[in-house]
């Protein structure tokens, strides 16, 4: 059997995939109860120069939910492997297995080839013993070394498995794998071939098997035993593409099952909402292009992947097109949640904040099992407030200012309204040097429009009395008129007049003095 065009998916690239990735790696429902608009037969234009079957949502959520299984599922032993000498491969339990399986037919169910794979014991043995011997090396690699003291037959079966499979480290569970790691291929490691995609998605596959040990695993990828197999231009994302399945961190690919020229491919993505444009060819790219003939799977596989794409959405449709090739090809990608997002909520916080301090907002996507949660966060007027990625709002200047928590994928918001008001006011001295009157010395604040210096004689303010400073730098204010013998309680706020509105700042502390 020719050997080439295996991969490997290492511990970082992993890893950094199960991170980046916390709004698209949730758990998939096993059941997924959304209601979705069907299709009608011109809402779709019909795709031309790919050989693959195009399922609707209603066939997806379908299959999705009689397969039943999640990239959640967890790793259960029959046996479990050992590690040490006198070494033991262990073996996987038949619902682990079951459940991998399954998972590898959802994608290629959905890509609209075959999806009747099925369990191979002779896999399985090569792909357990690989996870084991890479394991016990600690390195991932399709050739590895014998281990001190292993049995030379042991060692032998899984070389083999390991030279015939795809492997990764780093993934809890074997479904993770297939669809956070072999199906994302976006990594600098990767990107330039997707072979893990291409071997996944490979038509002729008919048979595969799966390995797990302490966090290595693998896929067993050269079987080509469904010879009836005739799909090319299989293409992910799919026609139509759950959105959980695929993220902007993924490249799009298509394979045609023959040698591809990249110096004469043109490549077309429209966005159908706004007409967004990128084109993809050797000469410009709006993103990354290439075109690889090697051994991965199917040969001729042309992949792109555009830049400024905030997210794939609910209802996001794309039209791709293709020209360079024996024949032109055209089709279009129809993204849906499985789960959609109803409503967006912003939890109650301080509507008041003041330059150059902060306050954070958390956005609640509804329902808790939504499929994409991710938030995109703006502001009304960023010289009033700016917010972050995270929800973070800092003061800017005076006024008031919508900040909008967005749904990438529905594309459903909420606002919350926030105002910058100047800084409370302290004050730095109140004394009666003569009858019936005080001074108030404060701290001014040149950024603000005024001052509003309230008295009474009780500290709860009752039948108080303003007076209103209209000069910004002044920093005192004699008041005259008052009553002998009685305590004065005096408190300031600045404001600010902007469009003929005054905006207040809160009280500072309250001072209090003796009057003569």
């Amino acid at each position: 059997m020719k050997k080439s065009g295996l991969l490997r998916k290492g511990i970082i690239a992993a890893v950094s995939i199960i991170l980046a990735g916390s709004e698209l790696a949730n758990p998939i429902p096993i059941h997924y109860t959304n209601v979705v608009q069907a299709e009608t037969a011109d809402s779709i234009t019909p795709a031309a120069g790919i050989n693959v079957a195009r399922h609707t949502k209603e066939e997806i959520l379908a299959f999705l939910n009689s397969s039943g299984a999640t990239a959640e599922n967890p790793v259960v032993y029959n046996e479990k492997p050992s590690n040490v000498s006198p070494y033991n491969t262990g073996s996987l339990s038949d619902e682990t297995l079951n459940s991998a399986v399954k998972m590898l037919n959802q994608i290629r169910y959905i890509a609209g080839i075959s999806y009747n794979v099925t369990l191979n014991e002779d896999y399985n043995a090569k792909t357990q013993a690989a996870s084991l011997v890479n394991s016990v090396n600690g390195a991932l690699t399709h050739t590895p070394s014998k281990p001190s003291g292993m049995d030379d037959s042991l060692y032998q079966l899984g070389a083999k498995g390991a030279g015939s499979s795809n492997i990764a480290l780093g993934y809890d569970t074997i479904n993770g794998s297939l669809v956070y790691g072999y199906m994302e291929d976006g990594d600098s490691s990767n990107i330039d071939r997707v072979g893990h995609r291409r071997w996944i998605l490979n038509p002729p596959m008919s048979a595969t098997g799966f390995g797990y040990c302490n966090g290595y695993s693998a896929m067993y990828a050269f079987d080509k035993k469904n010879t009836s197999a005739a799909e090319y231009g299989v293409a992910w994302p799919a026609q139509t593409m759950p959105a959980d399945y695929f993220s902007t961190a993924y490249p799009w690919s298509i394979s045609m099952g023959y040698e591809v020229n990249k110096e004469n491919v043109q490549v077309t993505l429209v966005r159908l909402r706004d007409n967004k444009t990128w084109n993809f060819s050797s000469a410009l790219a709006d993103g990354y292009f290439n075109v690889n003939n090697s051994g991965y799977g199917q040969t001729g596989c042309i992949i792109f992947r555009p830049d400024g794409v905030d997210a794939y959405g609910d209802g996001d449709q794309f039209q791709v097109t293709i020209a360079g090739l024996k024949t032109p090809v055209s089709y279009q990608v129809s993204f849906f949640d499985l789960v959609p997002s109803t409503a967006v909520k912003i939890k109650k916080n301080n509507t008041k904040l003041n330059i150059g301090s902060s306050i954070y907002l958390d956005a609640e996507i509804s329902p808790s099992n939504a499929s994409n949660k991710m938030i995109k966060w703006t502001s009304s007027d960023e010289s009033v407030a700016v917010v972050s990625d995270y929800g973070e709002v800092e003061g800017k200047g005076y006024g008031n200012a919508a900040i909008t928590a967005t749904c990438l994928s529905s594309g459903l918001s909420a606002d919350y309204t926030v105002t910058v008001v100047p800084n409370p006011i302290g004050i730095d001295s109140v004394t009666s040097q003569k009858k019936q009157q005080i001074t108030v010395s404060y701290t001014a604040d040149k950024s603000v429009s005024g001052y509003e210096v309230t008295y009474a004689a009780n500290e709860k303010f009752t039948k108080s009395k303003t007076t209103t400073v209209k000069k910004p730098s002044s920093s005192r204010l004699t008041i005259t008129g008052l009553k002998s013998g009685k305590i004065y309680y005096v408190r300031i706020r600045a404001y600010y007049i902007k469009s003929g509105k005054k905006i207040y700042g809160d009280y500072g502390y309250t001072d209090n003095v003796w009057v003569k």
